[in-house]
């Protein structure tokens, strides 16, 4: 499934049992910003004598320096007329995406009062209620009384399976509740960002059973903006330039436009330069299932002159 594509599934306790050296399996999944930078080889140059790519193409120091280009964007139109070094502009340089987008529902994981220590990190996760998506009413958001015990549930066995953790309950918001782990003599500590209105649900589509996101209640253009909203707010240092949301006859959906630089390459991509680019998602969420879904399409794609892309070893 393309959503996948952005939401990289991993279990979360793989990342407390690293430290501590328990086991345990659980049927929650994580949700996290597919991002090749972040995930492949942590962008290691492979090529000898090729520029080191992991260093940013502006500097913080020249960025702070410099103020940014003024860019406004109304349609796609406007993107596709950007020439080719505001593409690569906008991929080296960081905005909010408030200075695009005003009406944008801005809502950053909270810390609640508590900063995080050293090393601690979000890490959301949407949990799975069980069962198949046909045993739901998907109109009907899950009660409070009912998400909390799942929450629970699975924060006591995590607990149970792991040497000597405290769990901190930390608050909540439309869109997610926090609570912090932490184990005992400084081994790991995070905090555990349970998503309030999506859910890992079992399905069948088109004959294939598979274990997806669904969006648990009214399904309305101002609910799916606010949610998506919110997962972009928390994305790894990703802005958008522009969205939108469309009410069509079978699904709500979500539109934006972000621009990417493209550091990482594919096996065949040797001696190719980096790439920025700018990528039109449309986020899915169809009415009848609530089941999301999502496609990428790259309406620009620049060569950045006198760079190289890093190439991972082979495994």
């Amino acid at each position: 499934m393309n959503r996948f594509k952005k939401f990289q599934i991993i279990i979360i306790s793989i990342v407390l049992f690293a430290f501590v050296g328990c086991s345990f399996t659980g049927q929650e999944e994580t949700r996290i910003a597919d991002d090749p930078q972040f995930t492949e080889n942590d962008g290691k140059n492979n090529n000898a004598g090729n520029p080191d790519i992991s260093e940013p193409l502006v500097s913080d120091d020249e960025a702070e320096e410099e103020p940014l280009k003024e860019f406004s964007f109304s349609s796609e139109k406007d993107l596709l007329k950007l020439s080719d070094e505001d593409v690569i502009y906008l991929a080296t340089h960081h905005y909010e995406t408030s200075y695009f987008v005003q009406d944008f529902h801005e809502d950053a994981y909270d810390d609640f009062g508590t900063p995080l220590v050293e090393f601690e990190r979000f890490e959301p996760l949407l949990l799975n209620p069980g069962g198949n998506r046909p045993d739901y009413d998907v109109n009907q958001k899950m009660s409070d009384e009912d998400f909390n015990k799942l929450a629970r549930e699975w924060l006591d066995g995590y607990q149970e399976n792991s040497y000597e953790l405290d769990i901190t309950y930390y608050g909540e918001t439309e869109n997610y509740v926090e609570y912090g782990y932490k184990v005992s003599g400084d081994f790991g500590a995070g905090r555990i960002c349970f998503y309030r209105n999506e859910f890992m649900i079992a399905d069948t589509i088109d004959g294939n059973y598979y274990v997806g996101p669904h969006y648990l209640g009214e399904l309305t253009v101002e609910n799916v903006m606010s949610e998506e909203d919110f997962c972009y707010s928390n994305y790894f240092e990703e802005y958008l330039l522009l969205r939108e949301v469309e009410d069509r006859d079978d699904a709500i959906v979500y539109i934006c436009y972000r621009p990417y630089l493209k550091k990482i390459g594919d096996y065949g991509e040797e001696g190719e330069c980096q790439k920025a680019e700018i990528i039109r998602e449309e986020v899915i969420y169809y009415k009848d299932t609530h089941s999301l879904d999502s496609v990428e399409t790259f309406i620009k794609s620049v060569d950045i002159p006198g760079t190289t892309l890093s190439i991972p070893n082979p495994v």
